[in-house]
């Protein structure tokens, strides 16, 4: 599946944006958040941001994971998920069809990229 950009990708330090069309250029100007964060660069790979996580939905994603409730009580306090029978790589986290952002399997577990702010036990 193809997904339609709307807008203009950039990139500030690390970090990649899509950055509305009518967005005004900002060059040596701070802002706090000038688009949809897509994901940042990190040791030669790309990692999928949380923001971008809650803007798709599983139709336009290749690769998701649907938690159980249990599991799901256990990912948003901040713990990883065990056991998995998938191939490594990135999925977008589902719990009753909601996307809960991105997170990586290696090795049948499900490494935790909950954001620490919204964590709770």
């Amino acid at each position: 599946m193809q997904v339609e950009l709307a807008g203009r990708l950039e990139v500030f330090g690390d970090a990649l944006y899509l950055v509305p069309e009518a967005f005004p250029q900002t060059h040596g100007i701070r802002i706090a958040r000038n688009g949809l964060h897509l994901g940042t660069y990190k040791k030669k790979r790309f990692e999928p941001s949380f923001a971008l996580g809650m803007a798709l939905t599983t139709d336009e994603v290749s690769q998701t994971v649907s938690l159980s409730e249990e599991n799901f009580k256990a990912y948003v306090a901040g713990h990883p998920i065990s056991g998995l029978q998938l191939p490594n790589g990135w999925y977008l986290v589902t719990a009753l069809g909601n996307g809960l952002g991105f997170a990586k399997i290696a090795n049948g577990t499900l490494k935790n990229y909950y954001p620490k702010g919204l964590r709770y036990t």
